[in-house]
């Protein structure tokens, strides 16, 4: 899943602070009405085959062997950045986006992804050559939200392969990541510690149109195999992809026609990927419910996988 694109310039920086809780106000009772649809149809390895198989067996709702795979192959490369000048303000500096990129969709998405998480205040474009042009965008707190919140334009340009099923809606996604406030995204920010969220939502927006596969609610992407910490402060190792919280809405309208889901990166330990394969993404968010763990990223969290 590497790729040779433009996010924020690495380097030393300051660490964020370990402020990272999450508001009463933002408890994620929410997620125990969080309805998982897991599936996927991508090809694997034989050993991933039946990695995935032994998962899909816990899973409801599965309509077929062809598309109940819940995990996304290891992501080799994910989340790895690149160093580069790709970053814009909103305010009018030149944008680097290719001509390839669909004008209008990225106006509407970023438009009603405004009305629902605040202002953009900056926008990193990907300059390699891939099948779609995929920007992240970055909102930081205000008063409709009180994170820092990153979200994709590119992903939905194209219809992801979907199964038959109709697990995978309408086909087209975006991608979004929830970040404390004291968790500031900035042009000049660097390390990879404070940078990791833009890379691996960049990557994995691109991974479905390079590899005829798609993005759903309960698929899982661990960091590697076995699964290694995503980023140098942090034991986290993977990511399971969910509905947001708190926007009131699950979609927003794609341009020509249909919705677009919306999907939430949210961290795990690779204890909470093994549970989530052997117990099945409910059970996971039960967890999540039951201990407050929301999709706000907390670097150091209660690990899920060993609380009852």
């Amino acid at each position: 899943m590497e790729s040779e694109s433009v996010s924020v310039s690495e380097s030393d920086s300051e660490s964020v602070s370990e402020s990272e809780s999450v508001s009463e106000s933002e408890s994620v009772s929410d997620l125990e009405s969080v309805s998982v649809s897991v599936s996927e149809s991508v090809s694997v390895s034989t050993a991933e085959r039946t990695h995935l198989e032994r998962s899909a067996a816990f899973l409801p709702g599965t309509v077929s062997p062809a598309c109940s795979s819940p995990s996304l192959p290891p992501s080799a490369g994910c989340g790895r950045t690149t160093r580069g000048d790709g970053m814009t303000r909103r305010d009018g500096a030149a944008a680097r986006r290719s001509p390839r990129a669909d004008a209008a969709l990225v106006r509407s998405v970023t438009a009603q992804m405004e009305a629902l998480v605040g202002p953009v205040k900056y926008v990193m474009h990907d300059r390699s050559d891939g099948p779609v042009r995929i920007s992240v965008h970055v909102v930081p707190p205000n008063p409709r939200r009180a994170y820092t919140t990153l979200f994709t334009t590119g992903l939905s340009e194209r219809r992801m392969s979907v199964p038959p099923c109709g697990c995978g809606g309408d086909g087209y996604a975006e991608l979004m990541i929830t970040l404390p406030a004291s968790w500031s995204i900035e042009p000049e920010t660097r390390g990879e510690h404070l940078t990791w969220p833009v890379a691996w939502l960049r990557d994995l927006a691109l991974y479905p149109h390079a590899s005829h596969a798609w993005l759903g609610s309960g698929h899982t992407i661990p960091n590697g195999d076995p699964p290694v910490p995503i980023a140098p402060d942090t034991a986290l190792a993977g990511v399971m992809l969910l509905p947001p919280r708190g926007l009131g809405t699950r979609h927003i309208a794609h341009p020509r026609g249909g919705k677009i889901a919306l999907l939430a990166l949210v961290p795990l330990y690779p204890g909470e990927l093994e549970l989530k394969l052997r117990e099945g993404a409910e059970a996971l968010v039960s967890r999540m419910a039951l201990y407050n763990v929301s999709e706000v990223v907390v670097r150091r969290r209660v690990d899920l996988s060993r609380r009852a």
